[in-house]
């Protein structure tokens, strides 16, 4: 439901600055709206952003010109978030709701491959005139039919002319991967299709595919998407172009703490958590995301232990001997839930403990204040005494005494989040096989959950359609949120933001070690890429070429 806006085509831009730790919206800045967002954004980047990516990313916003027109310094402050390389931490430019090229809901792509050559093939086609929420243009016919003379698995070969992996290659900064695969997967959305705001969308009023099929060349209008409805929110929260009042997320509560997803997902999740199928004495599970969509913490724990006291209860039969949980497109969710799924394969026999994924925070000055305004708003409103927030304040001020640039890593979900009661019968210290099916959409909770098994020892074997998860390791926070709670201003000009705040942090060696997870994710044990008739066959299923083939080269031992 998050969307990725993006900048002009293929350019890319650059900017870099000075370090300035004082957040002083009322410096001396010709424009006052950019010069708010210029302090706000560097102070956000100073105090609270978690992750060191190698440069000063506060100084390369105070750099931005404020004098630069609307389009431009828009485009200028965005650059330094894309230079971050991780789609948690996300500028949003003034929303105009409107989007150009092929909608992906209407056209997917996925990467093949035959020979060791990669292939970009069509996965998906809807071509009914109600795939995407349209408003009356009457170009959506032609737009629908030019569509309809594709066919799942195609192979495009061109766009415009142009070698179709060389301009994967080109657009795959703009994409807020956080690793090669990431970027690579990611840019598919984005070939032919460029959802934002202000900025120049590609000039090509339509896209000519060649396809391998018989030296075809497919012609396909550029669409405009629009929704009038985007532009009647003058307080500044920023509205999507494909939803109703209905499908808008409600305000969030202290929860948001237990979330690790993805703010700008590619196509919409599928809220779905598949039946176990079985077959002699094999097992099949797929999880397309860890976030249950439910506000209220109690019930959305109450859900989790529902789904894991039946996962459980199906793992214990004495004749299942293997289980595939797939985790491919998993763009995360609840931390605490993907914790729990990971303990439910932990051996209580085990000589070593299960150890929840672990955080650690920024040490800054910043940093304890906003904590501290947690804390006070905690026992203000919701009454809760018991708080994490008093741990990270100790957490921070140990770390100022002691110089550290983090905190020391403590648990993301708390003790007694974690469900002891299952039996956890289906282990790999049971002689279980437990077979993890990923790719580099496995992101945040997804990764953690991914992370977790491999770091422990928990699975058999980490499948990949890709050598690496996406590698997205933090726990997000939108500056609207802390807008909410009044603990900071809005930024001017309806726009928003959203940025890493605590850092996931990994056991590894039996606990005595740890591993980031952001910009690295989990390497699989090994790669299985799919073929084109594998794309074909458009299922996720046990009976699956695909995960045949999984199962066989896991059980060979030839992964």
């Amino acid at each position: 439901m998050k969307k990725l806006i993006l900048c002009s085509s293929l350019i890319l831009l650059s900017a870099c600055g000075k370090k300035n730790n004082e957040f002083d919206v009322n410096s001396v800045i010709t424009n006052p709206d950019h010069g708010k967002v210029i302090n706000t954004v560097a102070y956000m980047f100073d105090n609270y952003y978690v992750h060191d990516k190698g440069g000063n990313s506060a100084a390369d916003i105070r750099k931005v010109n404020n004098s630069f027109g609307k389009e431009m310094f828009y485009n200028k402050i965005e650059e330094v978030f894309f230079k971050q390389k991780d789609a948690h931490t996300v500028f949003y430019k003034p929303s105009k709701c409107f989007s150009k090229g092929v909608h992906p809901n209407n056209l997917s792509l996925e990467l093949a491959e035959e020979n060791g050559q990669k292939k970009i093939v069509v996965a998906s086609l809807n071509t009914t005139m109600h795939s995407v929420k349209n408003f009356g243009d009457k170009d959506f016919i032609n737009y629908i039919l030019s569509l309809s003379q594709l066919r799942v698995g195609d192979v495009i070969t061109e766009i415009n002319g142009v070698n179709v992996l060389q301009a994967l290659n080109k657009i795959k900064t703009i994409t807020y991967g956080a690793n090669s695969n990431a970027e690579e997967l990611r840019s598919l959305n984005y070939l032919m299709y460029r959802n934002g705001a202000i900025h120049e969308f590609p000039s090509e009023d339509q896209f000519v595919l060649s396809l391998e099929r018989g030296g075809r060349k497919i012609r396909i209008p550029s669409h405009s998407f629009i929704d009038p409805n985007c532009n009647r929110d003058e307080k500044g929260i920023r509205l999507q172009s494909d939803f109703t009042d209905d499908e808008l997320p409600s305000k969030p509560s202290l929860n948001f703490l237990k979330k690790g997803y993805n703010p700008i997902l590619d196509n919409d999740i599928v809220k779905k958590y598949s039946n176990i199928e079985k077959f002699e004495n094999i097992a099949y599970f797929k999880i397309s995301t860890f976030d249950l969509d439910i506000n209220d913490d109690d019930k959305a724990r109450e859900e989790e232990n529902r789904i894991l006291y039946g996962l459980d209860t199906k793992l214990s039969q004495i004749d299942l001997d293997t289980i595939v949980i797939d985790l491919r497109n998993n763009g995360g969710g609840s931390i605490r839930f993907a914790d729990n799924l990971a303990r439910l394969f932990y051996d209580k026999d085990s000589k070593y403990p299960f150890y929840p994924m672990e955080f650690r925070l920024k040490n800054t000055k910043g940093n304890l204040e906003l904590v501290n305004k947690f804390l006070a708003y905690e026992r203000n409103v919701l009454l809760d005494f018991a708080s994490e927030y008093a741990f990270w304040k100790q957490d921070l001020e140990d770390a100022a005494q002691n110089g550290w640039q983090y905190t020391k890593p403590r648990a993301l979900t708390q003790d007694y989040e974690i469900n002891k009661v299952y039996r956890s019968r289906f282990t790999k210290l049971n002689n279980k096989k437990i077979i993890i099916l990923t790719n580099a959409k496995c992101f945040s909770a997804c990764d953690q959950f991914v992370a977790i098994m491999k770091d422990q020892n928990l699975a058999t074997k980490i499948v990949g359609e890709n050598k690496f998860t996406a590698g997205g390791g933090a726990n997000v926070i939108s500056w609207e949120l802390l807008v909410e709670k009044n603990f900071v201003e809005r930024l001017p000009g309806n726009t928003e933001m959203t940025f890493s705040w605590r850092d996931m942090q990994s056991r590894i060696h039996n606990g005595t070690a740890h591993r980031a997870i952001e910009g690295n994710g989990t390497q699989a044990d090994c790669v299985i890429p799919k073929t084109i008739e594998e794309i074909k066959e458009k299922t996720d299923s046990l009976n699956s070429k695909y995960i045949q083939k999984v199962i066989s080269a896991v059980k060979e031992n030839k992964c």
